[in-house]
């Protein structure tokens, strides 16, 4: 071709498709010339979905320009236009550049500039090209059938059988964009490819992981079909989105659990739900009532209801009567929270997690009632977090880490000798939990947050000494998971006058994805040293204004 001669590829504009199910030479010939670089620029008059398949077997994904008939496309001068199968109600004028015309044969091109390619109709100006070009067959043809190429209809069926088995090669390799570009049906490959970016996201820092789940949301919505939401796609829409919510600022994150709200209730209007969809349809509610204050009671109460109707499809669920309980408690219907754990002790491969859900239940319950005196569900808990480790030495690291942490919150609630008893015994566990994995973040990370709620009611000295100590459990749960404490850093350093510091810890933890919701820095406590300070006035400024992918 003279222009791959020149040093420019050609350009190629198609009209009408096929009303075959199966590709064409004209498709085949344009997906190959392009492999080989003889074709650049790709324009059609109409959607040619086996045109980007036939591309999609060459490993190639080209943008093709779809320009409607009677329309114009931008051209240079030294452009050099192949225009098939356009007749006059479709033909689109080219502003510039040599164009060759091969429509059907017995008509003229509607272009006075064009030369006409009389012999030529699309299929045949392709196979031809390729022919003196040394293509022809392609090689996937070729390897099917190594008869004369006229034998057009046995050359194409072997080609259109194809292009499933290069879907499954695809897939194999994981080239999605490959598999779903030459699919006649991509939506579940759509479904597979975002799957794939979720999985990825897991361990990827918090800017690549909120990239990949913006990318995995895209494919996703691509695929999602509501008629078959019941079976496919659902479930990996709810997780994308929480999980990408967990990256965003406070409006995004309402936008991204408002969407997953919305995709559950349609889904759920057209078909019954599983137990595990409702499960999970319930846990987004609650974790989005925990990321805004703003209608938190209605969607806690949702939640619930959902358990309900999940339990009633598996009473056997031990982890949805957990969590049942738990939305019950941060609903404060502590009384019925504890029904339900103690109907959790009857199913015995579970009563590990009836005993410690229960243990939690009398902290959180006397944590509420701050008139009381705390050492009798401090006793009946410690009974049910024994039982707990008795029933689950394999989870002892998480169980005792709660317990402290439990035994924490409640100190946080009390005053004098009564919450520091509580802390001493707080602190007594979460050590306990860092010796049985020491690898663990947690434990250092809650103990440091405890410690400087300590340091707000001592003397300067004593809150100097407790600051050191906190900054020191938090060096070491950031040490264990990078990035996990940076906040709580900022935190003491504000509390120490240094601002300096308060802000690089800032911004290292909006780098790392690990900073709390604005709604939550701008009423901290700890931070309220620097809260008129005019870059973090900036800073929180920035967060909002910080665009969604």
């Amino acid at each position: 071709m003279r222009a791959r001669e020149a040093g420019r590829p050609a350009s190629v504009l198609l009209g009408s498709a096929s009303a075959d199910r199966r590709p064409t030479w004209a498709q085949i010939g344009i997906a190959r010339l392009a492999a080989l670089g003889f074709v650049g620029r790709i324009a059609t008059t109409a959607t040619h979905r086996l045109l980007e398949r036939a591309c999609a077997m060459e490993e190639l994904t080209p943008e093709i320009e779809r320009v409607p008939a009677g329309g114009s496309l931008r051209s240079a001068p030294d452009e050099v236009w192949l225009v098939a199968n356009c007749g006059p109600r479709d033909y689109v004028g080219i502003a510039d550049g040599d164009v060759y015309w091969a429509g059907w044969c017995d008509q003229p091109p509607p272009d006075p500039r064009a030369r006409h390619l009389a012999d030529f109709d699309a299929d045949s100006v392709f196979a031809y090209l390729m022919q003196r070009l040394d293509r022809f067959p392609p090689e996937r043809v070729e390897r099917l059938a190594r008869g004369p190429w006229k034998q057009v209809d046995h050359l194409l069926s072997g080609y259109e059988s194809q292009f499933s088995l290069f879907v499954q090669e695809a897939i194999q390799k994981k080239k999605f964009h490959l598999a779903c570009a030459a699919s006649d049906d991509p939506s579940a490959l759509y479904w597979m490819w975002g799957s794939d970016l979720m999985e990825q996201a897991k361990n990827k820092p918090a800017e690549a992981a909120d990239g990949l789940l913006a990318e995995a949301l895209d494919k996703l919505r691509r695929g999602y079909d509501p008629a078959k939401a019941y079976s496919m796609g659902l479930k990996e829409m709810l997780q994308a989105l929480r999980m990408r919510a967990k990256y965003r600022t406070d409006g995004d994150a309402d936008a991204l659990y408002q969407e997953a709200d919305a995709l559950a209730a349609t889904a759920a209007k057209r078909h019954k739900l599983d137990a595990d969809k409702l499960g999970l349809w319930a846990e987004t509610l609650a974790e989005w009532a925990s990321r805004s204050s703003e209608g938190a009671q209605e969607k806690l109460a949702r939640a619930v209801a959902l358990y309900e109707e999940a339990i009633k499809l598996a009473p056997q669920n031990a982890h949805f009567r957990a969590h049942l309980g738990e939305m019950l408690q941060r609903s404060g219907r502590h009384a019925e929270a504890r029904a339900v754990f103690q109907k959790m002790g009857g199913a015995q491969s579970k009563g590990w997690l009836a005993r410690y859900e229960l243990g939690l239940n009398c902290l959180k319950q006397a944590r509420s009632q701050t008139a009381s005196d705390p050492e009798p569900a401090v006793a009946e808990a410690a009974e049910h977090f024994e039982a707990a480790l008795a029933g689950a030495p394999d989870r002892a690291a998480d169980i005792l880490c709660d317990w402290g942490s439990a035994l924490g919150e409640l100190a946080t609630s009390r005053h004098g000798d009564v919450a520091e008893r509580l802390f001493s015994a707080s602190f007594e566990k979460l050590q306990a939990a860092a010796q049985v994995n020491p690898h663990f973040h947690r434990p250092y990370k809650n103990w440091s947050g405890f410690l400087l709620h300590q340091a707000h009611h001592r003397s300067a000295e004593g809150a100097a000494l407790l600051r050191a100590e906190a900054r020191e459990k938090c060096l070491k749960a950031n040490q264990i998971k990078p990035g996990c404490s940076l906040y709580d850093l900022a935190c003491i350093a504000a509390a120490e006058g240094d601002f300096e510091e308060v802000r690089s810890r800032l911004e290292a933890a909006l780098e790392a994805g690990t900073l709390p919701p604005v709604s939550h820095m701008e009423t901290d406590a700890d931070l309220a040293a620097v809260r008129i300070e005019p870059w973090f006035l900036d800073f929180i400024a920035r967060l909002r204004l910080k665009p969604s992918r």
